[in-house]
């Protein structure tokens, strides 16, 4: 899959943080048909059948937010085997965090004495920044369904058979080193 990502989001729902209730506001994002080929054409796969979410975003840490929900769709991919359309099912849970650009160094990544980041696998993924008193909900939808597509999608019972080479009629099994001893040989 070859990603042509688009300058703006294909989903775009924008949601001014003024209109954000106390107690949460809940977007539900629906992909139009139009949006759905865009985006197919936009992330290289043939098609995306529907494409939906639910996001409610809540007031989190004084200046910030925190967008919950799902996404799903069903999506036609390209095996990788075969080459043939598979049909998939992406349900992706959605978790982020936002914050303005006044409060993002608050949750920059630790460095080390030599200044390297200091990434933690178990650590929470710091917050998003937002800009301009509106978040995106449509764009979060986007992404979280693109993250949630298989990056090696494969009809139900195809595996990979790795290409034998042929020794004087016989038949071995590829070496990842016998293109190098080829070329030795010759």
């Amino acid at each position: 899959m070859t990603a042509h990502p688009s300058p703006a989001p294909i989903l775009s729902r924008p949601l001014a943080i003024s209109d954000v209730s106390p107690d949460g506001t809940t977007v539900r994002v629906v992909a139009t048909e139009a949006e759905r080929r865009a985006l197919a054409r936009d992330i290289d796969i043939p098609s995306i059948e529907s494409l939906e979410a639910e996001l409610t975003v809540r007031p989190w840490a004084r200046t910030g937010f925190r967008m919950t929900g799902r996404v799903r769709a069903s999506v036609t991919q390209t095996c990788v085997v075969t080459l043939e359309p598979v049909a998939q099912v992406v349900d992706e849970p959605v978790d982020v965090k936002f914050v303005p650009p006044s409060e993002a160094a608050k949750y920059a990544a630790a460095r080390d004495e030599d200044g390297e980041v200091v990434l933690d696998a178990e650590a929470e993924d710091p917050p998003d920044v937002f800009e301009g008193g509106t978040l995106d909900p449509g764009a979060v939808a986007e992404e979280y369904m693109v993250l949630g597509l298989d990056p090696y999608p494969r009809k139900p019972g195809v595996a990979f058979e790795p290409v034998a080479e042929s020794r004087g009629g016989a038949e071995a099994p590829a070496s990842p080193f016998a293109a190098l001893a080829k070329l030795k040989r010759d």
